[in-house]
């Protein structure tokens, strides 16, 4: 870090995620002015406030304690993605010359957010909503991706999930794995699984009292055009389907069957 000390003695900001623990027990360098931005901490400069989730985004409060209060939407949904918006706020109204008329603009231009390839992208097709978040995948985002389908079916439809391998996460891969199946359990009407990892978790949501589980594939690579007919069997009008691994199991090409299924009607 001391490569960005500034020569004229300067503070650089950094910002920083006020609602983490960890974050707000650590020691800073002098020359660092933190500017945190958080949801639950009031402490935060920059927070969001008032917050109203719809099915097609977020509708929020920016309260910037040096430029005031801003309004601001993003057609994405979860708590997790106004957090994200928040950054990107405050990475447009830090520097020196900032004033109110570039925080009124940086925070209308949220609303042009577009999620990038396989993070988070909603598309409806034949009535069923798929949410491709299969970039990457990890426990942490896996609950945060799971929080967001009760804001994705709040007119009713079930949640449903193809859900496989999270790589690399050491020694406790298995228990891991079988903890995100439980959680499953308590929050989706069906699951698929693929991949031997994807089998683990499976195994959590039947261990906590789930019945619709299917693991597919759970012994080698899947075949996408085998899994995507295999979900359309069991998807109906109304339902919402999020796909999520990490990215060597590229669910993306089952997505993009999934996708092509539906855009055939072939519920």
């Amino acid at each position: 870090c001391d490569g960005l000390r500034r020569e004229d003695g300067k503070k650089v900001p950094l910002i920083l995620n006020g609602d983490d623990p960890y974050l707000r027990g650590a020691q800073l360098p002098d020359w660092v002015e933190p500017v945190w931005c958080g949801i639950q901490d009031e402490n935060c400069r920059i927070r969001a406030v008032d917050i109203r989730h719809e099915e097609r985004g977020e509708r929020f409060t920016i309260r910037d304690e040096e430029l005031g209060l801003f309004e601001a939407f993003i057609p994405t949904v979860g708590l997790h993605a106004v957090q994200d918006a928040l950054f990107a706020y405050a990475a447009a109204v830090t520097r020196p010359d900032a004033g109110r008329a570039d925080a009124l603009e940086a925070a209308a231009a949220l609303a042009d957010y577009q999620a990038a390839g396989m993070r988070q992208r909603l598309v409806e097709k034949g009535g069923v909503k798929v949410l491709e978040d299969c970039y990457n995948a990890a426990p942490e985002s896996v609950q945060a991706a799971l929080d967001t389908l009760p804001l994705l079916t709040q007119s009713g439809g079930r949640r449903m999930a193809l859900l496989g391998d999270m790589k690399e996460l050491g020694t406790d891969t298995v228990a891991l794995h079988r903890a995100v199946g439980a959680v499953c359990a308590g929050q989706l009407d069906c699951l698929w699984t693929v991949g031997a990892l994807g089998a683990e978790i499976a195994a959590g949501a039947r261990d906590a009292g789930m019945s619709r589980v299917q693991a597919l594939y759970p012994a080698g690579d899947p075949d996408a055009e085998a899994v995507a007919a295999e979900i359309l069997t069991g998807l109906a009008p109304g339902d919402t389907l999020l796909i999520k691994a990490s990215r060597a199991m590229h669910l993306e090409t089952v997505a993009e069957a999934l996708l092509r299924g539906l855009m055939q009607g072939n519920l």
